[in-house]
């Protein structure tokens, strides 16, 4: 691969987790701060996410009785060939973009996305259209 070589370690079902309030605890010896991403290119550590960062809605995990599952649909992506870029979705849909050159992260959330107190997700459609308040109902 032009540039070096790239590998990516993430951990999509972390061993930890997470209370009420959201706060994210790591089970075992090591009690920094979980890891979600790290990017390496030639063997060297590009860049590293706490997990917390990536997800800053730490309420919206998937969790079991010791694991946070934190990586919406497929992972399949993981276990193919890297390109310029790669995207995760997270079980809030908030989308991550990784440059694999630079390790830069970007991630685009919305206003609704910032505000809302839980996401719905499913089929659902309109309760009344041009209501003053629009409420979902399950389809």
């Amino acid at each position: 691969m032009p540039g070096g070589d790239l590998a990516v370690r993430e951990r999509d079902y972390a061993y930890g987790s997470a209370d009420r309030a959201g706060k994210l605890t790591a089970y075992g010896k090591d009690k920094s701060p979980m890891v979600g991403v790290v990017l390496f290119r030639d063997g060297k550590r590009l860049a590293s996410f706490p997990l917390a960062k990536l997800l800053v809605r730490t309420k919206l995990v998937s969790t079991s009785v010791s694991h946070i599952q934190w990586l919406a649909g497929d992972t399949s992506f993981l276990s193919k060939p890297l390109g310029a870029q790669l995207t995760m979705t997270t079980t809030s849909f908030r989308k991550l973009v990784f440059d694999t050159h630079t390790g830069k992260l970007s991630a685009k959330d919305t206003a609704d996305w910032k505000r809302c107190d839980a996401i719905a997700y499913g089929k659902i459609k309109a309760a009344k259209k041009g209501s003053a308040t629009h409420v979902m109902n399950p389809a």
